[in-house]
């Protein structure tokens, strides 16, 4: 009275899965040739962006308040700490408001498949390009940084040689912050607009521009730590303890090693889903801090510049955060 029709179970294939289509159409009748692969790679980049900025969030705003509870009172007056924590400040803004991408109307199935921006409202263009725009004050505020630190690292050097680290210092740096205004410029109207993005040279240069300033001045300081451990023929410079000084020289050259890490991988693929872009700028501005809190924390209380014991008539004073 009836009929079963057995149809066979295809055996398991990883090139058929990849392979299988999604007939899918935009706004206007065109045809997307979306693959199942393709969703699949964009699904794991969008998680491990998510991943990225939840962690920078945490360590930002740890670090934030590590500096609010740890800081001398008298050292909040201080430039290097002012300047510390504006950017710890503005930088945790600048990643929450990258983080708020994901829950938006970006990752909206259409809108991430078709290219098609139409049906994004606009505060969330707004969010997006605030977040953009925020990347030019961060990125001035941990050149500065970077720039006080090798200063007070420097006053024993000679006048020309001194005159010879700001001259370079302040070129890179000001081209630094050119370039990030003009890629910031182009990454907003490409946001507004739907503006294409002009050639990559803009975007390499500004990368190029960043990776020598972080490791310029990550080079200052391994020369200071290498002169150090000349004079002292070792890292620690005696049985008595460290000073100040020689604290943050040794953990600025170490410490600045994973900015330098995370800005030679600014240069992968994009489609292997690493963005570390942000992480260079986050990992600096904490860094920085940590530094100096550790060197006012290990060094020995009569090597501190602030101390009453290191306030006699023959005690330099340096301009430390």
């Amino acid at each position: 009275t009836h009929a079963t029709l057995v149809l066979p179970i295809p055996t398991p294939d990883r090139d058929h899965l990849e392979n299988q289509l999604l007939f899918l159409f935009d706004n206007y009748g065109h045809l997307l040739n979306v693959s199942t692969a393709d969703v699949d790679a964009l699904n794991r980049m969008l998680i491990s962006s998510a991943i990225n900025y939840a962690t920078q969030i945490g360590a930002t705003f740890i670090m934030l308040a590590i500096m609010l509870l740890m800081t001398p009172r008298r050292r909040f007056k201080r430039l290097p700490t002012i300047i510390s924590l504006l950017a710890l400040l503005l930088n945790l803004i600048r990643v929450v408001l990258l983080a708020l991408f994901y829950p938006s109307h970006w990752t909206d199935f259409y809108v991430l498949y078709s290219g098609d921006w139409q049906f994004v409202p606009a505060s969330d263009m707004q969010t997006s390009v605030a977040a953009t725009v925020l990347s030019i004050p961060v990125t001035a505020l941990l050149l500065s940084a970077l720039m006080v630190q090798a200063w007070s690292m420097m006053q024993l050097w000679t006048p020309l040689w001194r005159a010879l680290v700001v001259f370079v210092s302040g070129l890179l740096s000001l081209a630094t912050i050119a370039m990030s205004f003009v890629n910031c410029i182009f990454q907003a109207k490409n946001i507004l607009y739907a503006d294409p993005f002009p050639a990559s040279w803009v975007r390499k240069l500004y990368l190029a521009l960043t990776t020598g300033s972080i490791s310029w001045f990550t080079f200052l300081f391994m020369i200071r730590l290498v002169v150090h451990m000349w004079t002292n023929r070792s890292i620690l410079p005696s049985m008595k303890g460290l000073k100040a000084m020689d604290v943050l020289i040794i953990t600025n050259s170490i410490l600045m090693l994973i900015p330098v890490l995370f800005a030679g991988l600014e240069f992968l693929d994009s489609a292997s889903g690493f963005e570390s872009g942000s992480l260079t700028q986050t990992s600096v501005v904490i860094v920085l801090p940590l530094g100096t809190l550790v060197a006012q924390r290990i060094a020995t209380r009569g090597y501190m510049p602030d101390s009453v014991e290191g306030s006699g008539p023959n005690s330099i004073s340096l301009p430390l955060s």
